[in-house]
């Protein structure tokens, strides 16, 4: 349950920009005093946590640091990011684990790269067409090998 929470609460801070404590623990369903114990941990497994203080305070990880993300270079993170964001905007695949794994794989990128992300091209692609009827998106949730039977 504690390495869940750390896990979590690592995965936030890379994702945004600065978190307060108590939207943690609000979020994460435990104490203030958890939250803080836990960010110490963080700080001492390596993760360079900076605090904050006054009213635009919190916590954030510092700038340079990003999650060893072996072996994807930095374009194939970009290309996985850009392929789960078109599935969870078009609702033609409906898993309630892809919020999660949008945020896991947002945090594998370092904030100064995320700086590379914002300036670059987007293309948008609509796909409502595709799912207009129930038997539609119904093949867009079934596995893989069982589309592959229907046909």
């Amino acid at each position: 349950m504690k390495l869940e929470r750390l896990m979590a609460i690592t995965i936030l801070l890379l994702n945004r920009k600065r978190v307060q404590a108590q939207e943690l623990a609000d979020r994460l369903e435990v104490s203030l005093r958890t939250i803080y114990r836990d960010l110490e941990s963080l700080n001492l497994a390596g993760i360079p946590i900076v605090s904050y203080t006054g009213a635009e305070g919190g916590f954030e990880i510092m700038e340079n640091f990003r999650l060893d993300r072996q072996m994807l270079s930095f374009d194939e993170l970009m290309a996985l990011s850009t392929a789960l964001r078109g599935l969870h905007s078009s609702q033609a695949f409906s898993n309630p684990n892809l919020d999660g794994l949008l945020d896991k794989v947002g945090a594998l990128v370092s904030k100064a790269e995320q700086g590379r992300v914002a300036g670059a091209d987007q293309v948008i692609i609509d796909l409502n067409p595709w799912k207009s009827s129930t038997s539609e998106r119904n093949k867009y949730d079934m596995p893989l090998c069982q589309r592959k039977r229907n046909k």
